[in-house]
């Protein structure tokens, strides 16, 4: 009886059994969000139509991004406590979310399409995209150009909201 060498096998299996396996996130990525603009935009939309206030905060950045990931990289971070800036975007975008959502209400919204045309900030790891909307068609008729949100953070291939902003 031939003994197979085990040390080749077990190399082997330990490359296979990674296969398919996402591979652990750092605490310095962003998570969830949207891989591009477009589809953020139409996510949001979507959500925003639905009232899916779930659906939206999973498509902003949360706490730990702000304070931890984004924050530090910020020229503000010098003068402020990230925990209070925290505490003003979640104070604003609470209001904006109810807003967005009531101004949708009994509507019929299509996404026709999202962009950001202002300036890209650089932080290094991650972009801020400025000048972001979103142009919807409401109730079959009139094509509309919104801000729900005015800034995006990408980072990679994951784009996420910085915060919803107040209606017009």
């Amino acid at each position: 009886m031939r003994l197979v060498p085990t040390l080749p096998l077990l190399l082997v299996w330990t490359l296979l059994a990674g296969c398919g396996r996402s591979r652990e996130l750092r605490g310095d990525e962003l998570r969830g969000g949207a891989p591009s603009v477009e589809a953020l935009g139409r996510e949001v939309v979507q959500a925003l139509a639905a009232g899916d206030t779930g659906a939206l905060e999973a498509l902003r950045t949360t706490e730990h991004e702000h304070n931890t990931v984004l924050w530090p990289r910020f020229p503000a971070a010098r003068a402020a406590d990230p925990a209070l800036a925290w505490d003003n975007v979640q104070m604003r975008n609470a209001g904006a979310r109810a807003e967005w959502i009531g101004a949708f209400r009994d509507r019929r919204v299509r996404y026709d399409r999202a962009e950001c045309t202002g300036e890209v900030e650089e932080y290094g790891s991650f972009q801020i995209l400025r000048g972001c909307s979103v142009t919807v068609t409401v109730d079959g008729q009139r094509s509309w150009t919104l801000r729900p949100f005015d800034r995006v953070v990408r980072m990679g291939a994951v784009h996420k909201v910085i915060r919803y902003v107040e209606v017009d």
